[in-house]
């Protein structure tokens, strides 16, 4: 789809071209057309009159052609048009990139890496909490629960982290960003964060109350999660449901990204023996998404003093 997508594109393009090229070719055509027509007029007229003068007998003088300024007159509005269209490209794009930029919000500058116009933003007093409603106040902070540019660039699922997303994540925290900033779309005390374990099978939280840690855990994305422990993110925070970041990689579904993000959280520190509100524990977790590589890495390097990871039967 994005291949045709693209392909139209170009078709499209190449078409606006042709007739571009067609329609000033053809106002040159009738300009040189003109131009020419007026010059051998103008010669004509001179060598006619010159005759007519020397004749004994009055002689009528040269009558000028019309068409020649017929032709010059459509070359010239054709030029014409066309140059009050370059202008309207010109003034309208000038406008409109005027309107984006006193639009532009924290969220977006970061996100397009325009760390400058991010700099200038938060020198300006906007919060580095910012969130990606273009219709706020560009200074103004996410209300709660909204995502931040923060929580966004660590939820992002890509397989490799660029020096550029890592950059990005440290100017937000050099600046203030809340690390511990939590996204959600109901309250803690919602109904569905708490209760007993579905007696027929896993029971599957929302993921309300989610941190950057978590996020970044659920998305495989080691670099971050060693940045944000780095800065002082809380290791064993747990989100509205009782699910810590361990839980969260356990269900990641990232393969081996998984595993080592479950080894860096285990040598980090983590709580092991954990349970969410439901009274499920990562192993729970690790054995209704049947993940592999978490289940390893838990047998291997999970402490073993006062081992309890076996799931709640």
């Amino acid at each position: 789809m994005a291949f045709m997508g693209i392909f139209m594109l170009g078709v499209i393009g190449v078409v606006l071209l042709v007739i571009v090229g067609v329609y000033l070719l053809t106002a040159l055509t009738l300009l040189i057309i003109g131009a020419v027509g007026l010059i051998r007029d103008r010669i004509r007229e001179k060598q006619y009159n010159e005759w007519a003068l020397a004749q004994p007998a009055p002689a009528a003088l040269y009558k000028r052609r019309k068409s020649p300024r017929v032709v010059m007159c459509i070359s010239a509005v054709m030029w014409g048009l066309f140059a009050a269209l370059i202008a309207y490209i010109v003034i309208s794009t000038s406008v409109s990139r005027k309107e984006y930029e006193d639009s532009r919000n924290l969220y977006s500058c970061v996100m397009s890496h325009d760390l400058e116009a991010a700099q200038k933003l938060i020198d300006e007093g906007a919060s580095p909490d910012g969130a990606g409603n273009t219709d706020t106040d560009p200074h103004a902070a996410a209300e709660d629960g909204e995502e931040t540019a923060l929580f966004t660039l660590c939820n992002m699922e890509q397989r490799r982290e660029d020096e550029r997303m890592i950059e990005e994540i440290t100017f937000l925290l050099d600046n203030g960003a809340d690390i511990e900033w939590r996204v959600y779309y109901h309250e803690k005390d919602y109904a569905e964060h708490h209760g007993e374990k579905n007696p027929y099978g896993f029971h599957t939280p929302d993921g309300c109350g989610r941190t950057p840690l978590m996020a970044a855990a659920s998305s495989g994305r080691v670099e971050t999660l060693k940045l944000l422990i780095a800065r002082g993110a809380d290791i064993n925070a747990v989100d509205f449901n009782g699910r810590n970041a361990l839980m969260y990689a356990a269900t990641s579904f990232k393969g081996e990204r998984s595993a080592d993000i479950a080894r860096l959280l285990i040598y980090e520190g983590i709580d092991c023996y954990a349970r969410d509100n439901f009274g499920q524990n990562v192993w729970d977790y690790v054995e209704w998404a049947d993940m592999e590589p978490v289940r390893r890495v838990l047998r291997e390097e999970a402490p073993r003093s006062e081992y309890d990871i076996e799931p709640v039967q």
